[in-house]
């Protein structure tokens, strides 16, 4: 595997001039391609060794910890048990009226939240274009007035620009 092709590296414009010139990025490709060559992690997490970072942004911190407290328990697939309908027929209490009971609750429960749902889909259809639309021109109406009043400044500085060139005349 090629790694300088699996990366691509650019240079910065207005700093790394000299990385325009063929010589010097055939150079900086051929030195990262040795560093890269020699670099062979010896652990899953071959930063373990290093001090961790200091983080500033307190949400940022309780994140990573979250994640560091629950990085070494497996996760668990998604239960969807509590969703099915499943009927006593057949089974050793098929003739408990009980069971039956809690079979027709939970099949009633479960084609309530199907109907609920359902409902959320269609307001949502209904309604979230119109409230998109509408924000998005709450968002040209701000960009316009930005572009107006940058628009005055420049105005005013050409207005400055040309007066004190008018004065120097």
């Amino acid at each position: 595997m090629d790694l300088l092709n699996e990366y691509e590296f650019e240079s910065l414009p207005y700093i790394d001039k000299e990385y325009d010139n063929p010589i010097v990025a055939d150079l900086v490709h051929a030195t990262i391609a040795s560093e890269m060559r020699t670099f062979v992690p010896n652990e899953k997490i071959y930063l373990a060794h290093l001090p961790f970072p200091d983080i500033k942004n307190k949400f940022i911190k309780d994140e990573i910890s979250r994640r560091m407290k629950t990085s070494n328990k497996p996760t668990s697939s998604l239960d969807i048990s509590r969703y099915s309908v499943t009927s006593p027929l057949n089974t050793a209490l098929d003739k408990d009226p009980h069971t039956w009971r809690q079979a027709i609750t939970n099949a009633k429960a479960q084609y309530m939240n199907q109907l609920n749902r359902s409902m959320n889909a269609e307001i949502y259809n209904e309604s979230a274009i119109p409230i998109w639309l509408e924000y998005n021109k709450y968002l040209e109406n701000i960009n316009n007035q930005i572009v107006n009043q940058i628009n005055n400044k420049k105005r005013k500085i050409n207005d400055i620009i040309n007066t004190r060139i008018n004065k120097q005349k």
